[in-house]
């Protein structure tokens, strides 16, 4: 039994500081940094499959790790985003 991860989508809900020279964000995983987008700063914003760099669906069989990278700085006090991973179960016999 495990999972394919077909997408991880972000959003900002508070914009974030780039008081530390932060540009951009980045959304990926321990392979790939910006493997399903990169995200600007403010609120609203949104990634779309569009951005996704990955050309694979990893196999997960246990908790899977996303990693938010700062992009040109580092993260300041202010900012909130939200993730959404999609993704499909497939179950053994």
């Amino acid at each position: 039994t495990g999972a394919r991860i077909e997408a991880v989508l972000a959003r900002i809900d508070t914009t974030f500081s780039a008081a530390g020279g932060m540009t951009a964000i980045a959304i990926g995983d321990a392979t790939l940094a910006d493997g399903w987008g990169e995200i600007g700063l403010t609120a609203g914003l949104t990634t779309t499959p569009d951005m996704m760099r990955r050309g694979d669906s990893p196999w997960v069989t246990s908790a899977y790790s996303v990693r938010v990278s700062a992009i040109g700085g580092t993260f300041a006090a202010t900012g909130a985003l939200t993730l959404k991973v999609v993704y499909t179960v497939v179950e053994a016999w």
